[in-house]
């Protein structure tokens, strides 16, 4: 099963450069967990817009996933 997770978070304009210098650990950590082939982050204005996707799970991972 593929299971496809998409956000956003909307950031203060005074802190958008301090989270995006952490971005690439947190890309590196999310790649790390279970089953992730795949995570994107792009920005559009003061939102970052986030893209985790085929996760290769089994389906009793799945709840598991998403709490």
């Amino acid at each position: 099963m593929t299971v496809i997770l998409e956000g956003y978070i909307k950031v203060p304009l005074e802190e958008l450069e301090a989270i995006k210098s952490h971005l690439g650990e947190h890309i590196r950590n999310t790649l790390k967990e279970h089953g992730c082939l795949e995570f994107t982050v792009e920005q559009d204005g003061r939102e970052l817009h986030m893209l985790a996707y085929n996760f290769d799970i089994e389906h009793k991972d799945l709840l598991s996933v998403l709490r």
